[in-house]
Formats: C-alpha cells, structure tokens, sequence
C-alpha cells in the first residue's frame, strides 16, 4: 500500500500540481496546505490538512514545524511530493528524517534562477522533476518533464462579451493593471462588461465592477464566462485562464515599481510569448494594442504540446522508488 503525502503552498503552487492527482498511480493521498478558499474548494470533498504558512517568520515556523510532524506522524506516508514553497518545508524534513522518499517538481514560476525552496530541497530529494529545461542548469540530476499543463481535454464553453480582470491574491497592490484597465473601459472597450478582481490593490476603479477579493467558485465561473482574460503573470492566474480557453494577456509585476518581491513574472511572460500562448503587455501603455490584437484573433492556440503526457511521471515514480 502507497500512501503520498502532496505539500503545497495555496494559490499558483497548489494548481500546478493538482492535474498529478490524475497521473500518479498510489492507494492513498492526502495534502498539506494553507487554509484558504482557493484552497478548500479545490481540494474539496479531498483529505487535507492545513498549516500556518511560514512566512519566513521564525514564529511562524516553528508553528508550522509542530503542526506538520504531527500530521505526518498521524498518516505515515511513504512518499513526499511537493512543488513548495516554505510552507511544505517541515514536512519535507520531518519525511528524510523518518527515511521516507521526496519527489521535488520545481515551480513553473522560476526559469533563470532556482526557487529559495528548491535550493533548500534539492540536497535531500529523491527525485528532482523540471517544468523547464533552463532548470537543468541548476538542478543537473534534475529530470526534464514538461510543463504541468493539463489541457488535453479542454472544453470551448460559450463566452460573453466579457473581460475579467484579476491580479490574484499577490500581497503587493496592482495599480497600474487596474487603473489602465479602468480607464480602457471608458473608451475602448465600450462594447464588452469588464469585471475586475484588485486584491490588495489601492487604487478605486470607477468605471467598471470590482471586488477585492473573489470565492474560489465566483473566480471559476468568471474564467468560464469571459472571453478575455487580462492578469498578473502569475502561474494560477494563467494556467485558470488558459484552461478555460480564454484569450490571454498577461501584464508582469515588476519588484523596482514595488509590485513583487522579485521579477520572476517577467521570466515567466518571456517564456508563455515565445510560446505565442497568449500576449504580453510588458509595458502598461501596450495594454490597449494587445486587447485590441486580441479581439480579431482566433483562439486556435495548440495546448497538447504543453502537456504533462510529455512524460510518464507514473513509470518514473515506480522505477525509481
């Protein structure tokens, strides 16, 4: 019997790895998260516990220690696969100390730099998984698979005459996003509904329908419905858009404009644009040409060539373990 044990963070981390639970073959899984609607509706109905994320806070991880070596005392499991970050460290620990084997998959958001998490990892995991081959670089022992892209059978639901508008739930404001696209709304974009999800944002729109914040269910539903989607570059952010078929643009955060704590989103709408994905407002002011380029373009983009079935992650596990 082979129970796995998936520790994530919320958020882009725990959509990343989601499509595995498909692919990995075991009698009993379980997860390791933080507590948050994102979180509790997509694991619905799925055993998870959930812990205090770290934060890179002392007090906050030694919590985070206690919480996860009693949860794994309490399940045992015999696997560990994580994609990070701090949150899932304890319990990566705990399970080398206890002899148990570590699948480490580095995170779709790091390309030219390794992760803080996968720097930390990597010494102790069993097997290392790489989304990129840039990650070689890093991780030589590291096997390349893929991108954790599951659109094999993505669905072309009917579309409104809609553009939602999110920047996730990113602890750095947004306001050059919001603001364009409140000012795009008065006058180009007259002809579609434009509903925005601003986060922690400070900026007001006064021109279109916002929240701060969404439920897991209300974001599924506005990704389904809109036939555009303008984002952070984000993982979850973009992965939640293109699977739901929509036209893409994404606007990176930059760390000089205090945006991020660093530019990875930058590498990351580099890679999805020569991938021709999506488009890319690398600066605000192209935001306007790249909806309007986005209008008058099919959506015929190729998913499969991004998928997972790119490897067998299934026999990898088995051969190894």
């Amino acid at each position: 019997m082979v129970k796995i044990c998936y520790a994530c963070s919320a958020g882009g981390h725990l959509e990343e790895i989601s499509p595995l639970i498909a692919q990995v073959k075991c009698d009993e899984y379980y997860f390791v998260t933080i507590n948050r609607t994102d979180s509790r509706s997509i694991l619905k109905n799925k055993k998870v516990f959930f812990v205090t994320d770290t934060n890179r806070n002392i007090v906050s991880t030694i919590r985070n220690f206690f919480q996860s070596i009693n949860i794994f005392l309490k399940n045992k499991p015999d696997i560990i696969i994580t994609i990070g970050a701090g949150v899932a460290l304890a319990t990566c620990i705990i399970a080398k100390v206890y002899g148990r084997k570590i699948v480490f998959i580095e995170t779709l958001a790091k390309i030219d730099t390794p992760s803080l998490f996968g720097r930390f990892l990597y010494p102790i995991a069993d097997i290392t998984l790489l989304q990129w081959k840039e990650q070689k670089r890093f991780y030589k022992k590291g096997k390349y698979i893929g991108p954790l892209l599951n659109f094999q059978n993505l669905r072309k639901p009917k579309k409104k005459k809609q553009i939602f508008v999110t920047v996730g739930t990113n602890q750095f404001p947004f306001d050059r996003m919001i603001a364009e696209m409140d000012k795009l709304a008065k006058t180009t974009l007259k002809r579609y509904k434009v509903f925005a999800q601003i986060g922690n944002s400070h900026y007001i729109p006064r021109n279109i329908k916002f929240k701060k914040f969404l439920e897991y269910s209300e974001m599924k539903t506005l990704y389904k419905n809109s036939e555009i989607v303008v984002c952070q570059a984000g993982v979850g952010s973009i992965t939640n858009a293109l699977s739901n078929n929509c036209k893409t643009i994404i606007v990176p955060r930059y760390k000089r404009l205090g945006e991020h704590v660093d530019n990875h989103q930058l590498d990351i709408s580099k890679k999805f644009d020569k991938m021709r994905l999506l488009e890319v407002a690398y600066k605000i002011e192209d935001l306007r040409k790249k909806i309007q380029i986005i209008i008058t373009r099919k959506n015929t983009i190729k998913f499969k060539n991004y998928s997972i079935i790119k490897y067998n992650i299934n026999e990898y596990l088995t051969n190894k373990m």
